[in-house]
């Protein structure tokens, strides 16, 4: 259905917007350096883009790596290309 969002997801979306920021508001934490991994649902086309540079400029650090997957947002985190990207990291950062 490309980037129209269902009724769902959109309800999730504020669901979850809601709960960030009331968690920002009272919790504060510094700031960390950290290496960047994204994954992205190729349905987000170009605000993946958008999202990639807030990210950079937030948290000042480059991205070491982004791909877009062909999984809706929710999917992602069972994609096997993903878990396999996400062992990998794991196991080299073991090392």
């Amino acid at each position: 259905m490309g980037n129209v969002l269902t009724a769902h997801e959109i309800s999730q979306s504020l669901a979850i917007f809601q709960h960030l920021s009331a968690l920002s508001r009272h919790c504060h934490f510094k700031p960390i350096k950290t290496a960047v991994y994204c994954w992205w649902s190729e349905d987000a086309g170009h605000v993946s883009l958008l999202a990639q540079d807030c990210i950079e400029q937030t948290t000042e650090c480059v991205l070491q790596a982004s791909h877009s997957i062909a999984a809706n947002h929710n999917e992602i985190i069972r994609d096997a290309g993903v878990l396999a990207a996400l062992s990998a990291l794991c196991t080299k950062l073991a090392d």
